[in-house]
């Protein structure tokens, strides 16, 4: 089955969260794994309405701690996460990378703590236009992944297939309403592909970057698309319920 996470960045109230989770009360994965990741004052609420609903839907941080406690002012810790029943995190997201100074080195050690503690790792990856018009992708993708790789070796494989997804996101297509094409999608993904065979793991990949309803199927059936890190198209009930029906792909795409 597929993937279907959404990222609420900064944006909803508590009301908000209520709402939404009241609105799919009645949602049915029909196998997928579902997913939102809210900013962390409304992970408590998130976490409360979906265990109420049958967690039919898994909350997920933005991003968590790489120590279990410490002198880190803002950050938040793995066993809080745990406590509120949080399910997983996204770790690297192109927006810590580039505004809090987030590097590829610390996001394996955010990685490494999470899968220690069994959390579902969505590890985030992508290059920026510069870098793709540059014909650096390759470049860029092997760098970020490197350091994780070195990480997840310390894992049993059972382990990281089942704890760690890769989220590609072309930089370039986030919140800017351009998509990749699905040729630049599916070259991305398979480029991805044989760089975590070559390191021994077998990963789901989920695309990134402008998704919506009107894309996601199309983008689904691309090989080695394993579902779909979503932004604005996921805050609301109505477009996050058209989304899960776009999902036609099983989680692993055949080789």
């Amino acid at each position: 089955m597929a993937i279907l996470a959404g990222n609420w960045k900064l944006y909803k109230t508590r009301k908000d969260v209520e709402s939404f989770f009241d609105s799919l009360a009645d949602i049915d994965p029909a196998g997928h794994e579902c997913y939102v990741a809210p900013s962390p004052s409304l992970l408590e609420t998130a976490c409360r309405k979906s265990q109420e609903k049958g967690n039919k839907i898994g909350i997920l941080s933005q991003n968590l701690a790489y120590k279990l406690e410490g002198a880190l002012t803002g950050e938040t810790s793995v066993k809080q996460l745990l406590e509120l029943g949080v399910k997983g995190s996204l770790v690297a997201h192109s927006e810590r990378r580039q505004f809090f100074g987030e590097t590829n080195e610390s996001a394996a050690e955010r990685c490494k703590i999470g899968l220690e503690h069994g959390l579902k790792i969505l590890f985030c990856i992508g290059e920026n236009l510069e870098e793709r018009k540059q014909g650096r992708f390759e470049k860029v993708i092997e760098a970020q992944l490197n350091p994780l790789f070195k990480v997840a070796d310390a894992f049993s494989k059972e382990t990281v297939q089942k704890q760690l997804v890769l989220a590609y996101e072309p930089v370039w297509a986030i919140g800017t309403g351009v998509t990749a094409t699905n040729e630049e999608i599916a070259a991305s993904h398979d480029f991805i592909y044989k760089l975590c065979s070559k390191a021994g793991f077998d990963l789901s990949i989920l695309y990134g970057g402008s998704v919506k309803p009107e894309n996601l199927g199309a983008i689904s059936s691309i090989p080695r698309v394993n579902g779909a890190l979503v932004g604005g198209a996921s805050l609301e009930a109505k477009s996050y319920r058209d989304l899960l029906a776009c999902l036609t792909r099983p989680l692993r795409s055949p080789t």
